[in-house]
């Protein structure tokens, strides 16, 4: 996809699914709480995005849009997903609606296989404890959330195939594979350091 942001012409190129690998899935995490201004609940989003998770300041997303009810954001190179997020709060009568939407796909093929191996799991229970800490700061406490999620593609990109070469995955395996090394490594100048002196 790409984006025109003014008069200047300049052309960003954005990520997105069409730059991942996997199955393009869809979902849906809907919170509903009385009592709250669509404007209030997306307020914290626009603050810091994706809120509450200041550990992944500085990497995880781009934000595309934010407006006083919504924000958009795309994924970065960084992440194992492709894809955008948008969080958004609408009325429905007395109650505030809050949904998160993502439309995206696995970047790459071990990123692919990380989250058939429960990936998507622990990324659903990122999404209900963000919208649940949401509702804890806004004084409403204990909310449900509906999970809903359909794969709107269950083909594979191959043409992205080479995504792995960047994959994050693939990244995290090397660190891990390496710390033993560098252990032992800093364990065997330590001893010659010791000796010399």
């Amino acid at each position: 996809m790409k984006w025109n942001p003014g008069p200047a012409g300049v052309t960003r190129v954005l990520g997105g699914p069409a730059r991942g690998f996997g199955r393009m899935w869809e979902k849906n995490y809907l919170m509903t709480l009385e009592g709250v201004s669509p404007r209030a609940a997306i307020a914290p989003w626009r603050e810091r995005f994706p809120w509450p998770a200041p550990q992944r300041r500085g990497r995880g997303v781009t934000v595309l849009k934010a407006d006083a009810e919504s924000v958009t954001a795309s994924t970065l190179p960084a992440e194992p997903l492709t894809g955008w997020i948008t969080v958004s709060a609408e009325r429905a009568g007395p109650l505030t609606d809050v949904r998160v939407h993502l439309l995206m796909r696995a970047r790459d093929p071990l990123s692919e296989l990380a989250f058939a191996l429960g990936g998507y799991e622990r990324q659903d229970r990122f999404w209900v404890a963000a919208l649940t800490a949401l509702a804890g700061r806004l004084a409403r406490p204990d909310p449900a959330v509906v999970i809903r999620g359909v794969c709107l593609d269950s083909r594979h990109q191959w043409r992205n195939t080479r995504n792995v070469c960047d994959s994050p995955v693939l990244r995290t395996m090397a660190r891990t594979v390496s710390v033993p090394f560098v252990v032992l490594g800093v364990g065997v100048l330590s001893a010659r350091t010791r000796r010399r002196g």
